[in-house]
């Protein structure tokens, strides 16, 4: 499924992460409040590589 939409992160904090080849995680970076994520498969009509996964709330 090509990705049609963009988030911003109202609350809390949200980590991206994508799979590694040996079955972990490989952490990309860290969502703040305000903070606009997801744009780059919509921007580029390309499949989303990468996950969001809240990890707290504030």
């Amino acid at each position: 499924m090509d990705p049609e939409q963009v988030y911003i992160l109202e609350k809390g904090l949200t980590r991206i992460l994508r799979n590694t080849a040996s079955g972990g995680e490989f952490t990309l970076g860290f969502v703040e409040p305000g903070a606009v994520f997801g744009e780059l498969p919509v921007l580029n009509n390309a499949f989303r590589e990468s996950y969001a996964v809240a990890i707290g709330y504030c």
